[in-house]
């Protein structure tokens, strides 16, 4: 069954509440999964997390914000692995083995040659909009901050179309053309 870490799901739960706080829904509906703190969150419920995101907030890019808000404490272990590295190849390298530790619901495939690096990645199930905006974002998010630079990607595919405003956000973030 595809998951993701409870750390990462909270993570997002934690943007969420905290941007909701009287918000009944947010808080009754995940209330007995975040009590539990179980080591591993359903896909479903990340996906259902970030559906109720995406309505109280009104934000068709809801996910993309998530994934700007990413600390890397949030990957956990993983989070610290990364920070620990000595270089970015290092880290990418740990992020490759380890990712679906933090969350099991993609692929992620990197090559490089002198000039270029390329991250593939490819949801394991149909994801929704806002799972492959979380990830894809909280990738160049990571690297940003381990680099403490605002490295910027050549260009980002996405599967799925946004309508011109939703480009223009990402595009601006991003600093490179997303089709």
């Amino acid at each position: 069954m595809h998951s993701t870490s409870f750390v990462y799901f909270y993570s997002a739960w934690v943007y969420l509440h905290d941007r909701f706080t009287d918000n009944k829904r947010l808080q009754g509906e995940f209330a007995e999964l975040v009590a539990s703190r179980p080591e591993r969150a359903t896909l479903i419920e990340y996906e259902r997390l970030l559906e109720v995101g995406q309505e109280l907030s009104g934000d068709p890019l809801i996910g993309f914000e998530l994934g700007k808000a990413i600390q890397l404490h949030d990957y956990g272990a993983l989070g610290y692995l990364v920070e620990t590295s000595k270089d970015l190849q290092q880290a990418i390298t740990s992020l490759l083995h380890y990712d679906a530790i933090v969350a099991d619901i993609g692929l992620a495939v990197f090559t490089s040659d002198s000039d270029n690096a390329k991250l593939t990645w490819q949801p394991k199930t149909p994801l929704g909009k806002q799972a492959i905006l979380r990830n894809m974002t909280a990738w160049v998010s990571a690297a940003r901050q381990l680099l403490r630079s605002t490295l910027s990607p050549n260009q980002l595919q996405l599967s799925f179309s946004v309508c011109d405003l939703e480009l223009q956000r990402l595009q601006t973030w991003f600093g490179c053309p997303v089709s």
